[in-house]
């Protein structure tokens, strides 16, 4: 049977939903770890399987790229030693207006006595990928254009 206090329990609950007060319900430490794992989890996984699909795109991309040919530079010898020679007499001229007698470069290096076994070949990393240079002795040129060497008047 039911008995007033149990009424009266009814009551107070139907009321304090009334005015939007919640009953607390009591906290479950293993439900809110099994929450908890089972999210982590879920979390752990979608990244491993999202992580792996980009991984196997990237591998078969780098796969199916062909191999990198380095191009053959073509140049014209004749326009390699214009410039060449425009950029010295430049530097010359440059010298010269600073009042600096430009400095004759040596042509061979002598070295004392001995010196010869202490030095040794020495690698260093390649920071440009290697280009086969071939002259451009077939490419024709016409003798009517200019090559565009610029005046040295300052």
């Amino acid at each position: 049977m039911i008995e007033s206090k149990d009424i009266r329990k009814m009551v107070e609950h139907v009321i304090r939903r009334q005015r939007g007060v919640v009953d607390s319900e009591p906290m479950d430490p293993a439900r809110e770890w099994v929450t908890g794992i089972l999210v982590t989890l879920l979390f752990v996984c979608v990244g491993g399987v999202v992580s792996y699909r980009y991984y196997s795109s990237t591998i078969a991309w780098e796969a199916s790229m062909d191999a990198v040919v380095a191009p053959t530079v073509l140049y014209n010898a004749l326009q390699v030693e214009e410039a060449l020679s425009w950029y010295e007499a430049r530097e010359e001229k440059y010298q010269e207006l600073r009042g600096v007698m430009p400095a004759e470069t040596p042509t061979s290096i002598s070295l004392p006595a001995g010196d010869e076994a202490s030095l040794e070949a020495t690698s260093t990393p390649e920071l440009v990928p290697e280009v086969e240079l071939v002259p451009a002795a077939e490419i024709p040129v016409d003798p009517d254009e200019s090559v565009g060497v610029p005046d040295l008047s300052v």
